[in-house]
Formats: structure tokens, C-alpha cells, sequence
């Protein structure tokens, strides 16, 4: 990893999200009085040899902060887990012409898991097309069937398919890590992967500022129909926003790591293929 990127990644996200919270004490009315009491806070005169050192040491913690809110902003932006994991499966299944080889030729690693995500993933397609993710069939959960599907799908969804996911993830970025031999190949999957992971991270603060300004009105004895109804729209404005961002990022980001892939993927068939001729 590299830190100097991570650290700026970690500042944006962090710092944005800090800036989003101060935003909302400013509109709820708290920036003022937070202030006064600062204010009351001992601090040494400005003349004072402990001024340079206690200014020194609140900018350092101020600095740790912001980057450990983007961390635990970057960790938490597994949330769009299993978008994203839609999103693989359709690049998988785009380039299964060609990906079916290259995963037979490591099947040691990742055979047992390219077919099987794939086919879960297919499933709960087709099941959701079926209406199962319809909110209505909440109500048929009396039914032993139906409780269990649910109980299936859910260990699909938190069990299997994110370790297989991963895996395939892992041995993708690896087989270009390894097998690339270009530091410009390497610097264009960096670039997308770092846009990706703070877009997402992004996305999050974004959601989270959106949830608290709709869950504002809602525990509110006096808020208005108009008011929650404002609030409402931006949670919904702020959920497909942070949705948006994460899914064309990571789009983007699958299309140059497959297309990466097949480049050396097929450069390697043509080198096997001229040495058996030659």
C-alpha cells in the first residue's frame, strides 16, 4: 500500500465527512454554543513557550482524526459489497469466452469457485426477478418454505459468495501484479483501484449525512409534514447518489482489470503457441 496515496485518500474522505457533521451542528444550531464551550477551555497565552507546543499537538491530533474517520470510513464501504459483487458477475459472465481457460489453467486455486459464483449469483437473479426481494413476501414468512429460502439466501449472501468473490478478486490483481511486466499497467490498475476505493468511501459519508439529516425531522417533536417530507427526498437523493458513484467506479474499475487480464492472458497463448511451432 502506499501510504502518501492512502493518507490523501483517507484525508479527502475523512475530512469531508467532518465537514458534513460540523454542517449539520451549523444548521441544527449547535456550532455556537459548541464554541463557547471551547472557549472555556484552559489554553496558555500566546506568548506563552507552551502555546507553540499545545497549537502543535491539537493540529497533530486534529490530523490523526481526519485520517482515522477516512479508515473507518474505507473499511465500513463494504456496505456495497454485494452491488459490487453484481457488478463482477456480470464482467465475469461477459468474458467467460476467454475466462474459462485462464481459470482451468489455475483451477487449483480458483476452480471451485468461478462456477459456483457465478451459478449463486445467476439464482438470485432470477429469484428476485421472480419477486422474492419484494417486500410483501415479508408476509409469507410463517411459511417453513419461505423461511427457508430466506435463511438460504442469506447464507449466500454473508457466507459463500463474499469468500468466493474475494478469491477471485485476489487471484485477478495478482495474476496482473505477477504476470504484467509494465509499471504502466500497474499505474492505471492503481489509479482506477484508488478512484474506486474512495468514491465508495465517499459514497458512505454521503449516505450516512443523508440518514442523519432524514432521521433529523423524524425524532423531532415539532418538525413539519414539509420538513420530513425535504428530509425524506435527501436520504433518497443521497442513498442513489452514493449508490451511483460506487457502482461507476467499480464499473470502471472491473473493465480495465478484465480488460488488463486478457491482454496478458492472450500474449501468453501467443508466446506458447510460437514456441511449439518454433
Amino acid at each position: 500500500m502506499q501510504l502518501d496515496r492512502r493518507f490523501a485518500d483517507y484525508g479527502l474522505t475523512g475530512g469531508l465527512f467532518l465537514v458534513c457533521q460540523l454542517g449539520l451542528l451549523w444548521a441544527l444550531g449547535y456550532w455556537f454554543p459548541v464554541l463557547k464551550e471551547l472557549e472555556k477551555l484552559w489554553l496558555p497565552p500566546n506568548n506563552s513557550l507552551l502555546a507553540p507546543i499545545t497549537a502543535g499537538f491539537a493540529g497533530a491530533l486534529a490530523v490523526i482524526a481526519v485520517f482515522v474517520v477516512g479508515l473507518v470510513l474505507d473499511l465500513l464501504a463494504s456496505y456495497f459489497r454485494n452491488l459490487e459483487m453484481h457488478v463482477f458477475t456480470t464482467h465475469l459472465h461477459y468474458n467467460r469466452d476467454w475466462l474459462n481457460g485462464l481459470f482451468e489453467a489455475n483451477k487449483v486455486y480458483c476452480g471451485k469457485d468461478f462456477e459456483p459464483f457465478q451459478r449463486m449469483q445467476q439464482d438470485l437473479l432470477s429469484r428476485s426477478q421472480q419477486g422474492l426481494g419484494d417486500v410483501l413476501m415479508i408476509l409469507k414468512l410463517w411459511k417453513l418454505e419461505s423461511r427457508r429460502t430466506y435463511v438460504e439466501l442469506a447464507k449466500a449472501l454473508f457466507g459463500r459468495m463474499p469468500s468466493q468473490y474475494q478469491r477471485l478478486w485476489s487471484f485477478l490483481i495478482s495474476y496482473i501484479a505477477v504476470q504484467s511486466g509494465s509499471s504502466t499497467q500497474l499505474s492505471l490498475m492503481t489509479d482506477e483501484y484508488s478512484l474506486w476505493r474512495t468514491a465508495r468511501a465517499i459514497g458512505l459519508a454521503l449516505f450516512i449525512f443523508a440518514a442523519e439529516v432524514f432521521l433529523i425531522p423524524v425524532y423531532s417533536n415539532d418538525a413539519s409534514m414539509l420538513t420530513f417530507f425535504f428530509g425524506a427526498l435527501f436520504f433518497l437523493f443521497g442513498m442513489i447518489f452514493s449508490m451511483y458513484i460506487t457502482h461507476a467506479t467499480y464499473s470502471r474499475l472491473c473493465f480495465t482489470l478484465f480488460s488488463l487480464v486478457y491482454v496478458i492472458y492472450d500474449k501468453q497463448l501467443h508466446a506458447k503457441k510460437d514456441a511449439k511451432i518454433a
